[in-house]
């Protein structure tokens, strides 16, 4: 059965969103706590502008929600939905390096070594670096 059309368009936008290191980078900082465009710019070494983009995009996808304090807007995750699709993605990562590790011992003896990330709170892996 094809899902509701209404429902892969929701779909199609939380996968966009996250489909860009910028915001993974916001999501992983407003996991950690609530903040305002100007602390997650400074934080992120990112423009104002950038931000506000960014994080209008992760709302649109309903990922995260803003909450008025003054004059500054506050931004929280909206649920653990993020974090968890953040967590199964790195733990495949982590599979496939393994898994790419073991072809290269067995093979030419060239190993990949895999970084560990315990950023989304996790023992999953961040990324494949080959060595020479």
């Amino acid at each position: 059965m094809v899902p509701n059309p209404d429902l892969l368009n929701q779909m199609a936008r939380v996968f966009k969103a996250l489909a860009e290191p910028a915001r993974l980078r916001l999501l992983y900082e407003l996991q950690q706590q609530p903040a305002c465009v100007i602390d997650l710019a400074q934080t992120l070494g990112m423009g104002q502008p950038n931000v506000s983009r960014h994080l209008q995009v992760l709302s649109e996808a309903g990922l995260i929600s803003g909450a008025r304090d003054g004059i500054r807007t506050y931004y929280r995750m909206s649920s653990g939905v993020a974090s968890e699709l953040c967590r199964f993605v790195c733990a495949e990562i982590v599979r496939n390096a393994q898994a790419t590790s073991a072809k290269y011992l067995a093979g030419d003896g060239q190993p990949v070594s895999v970084r560990r990330d315990e950023e989304w709170g996790s023992a999953g892996e961040r990324s494949v670096d080959e060595q020479s």
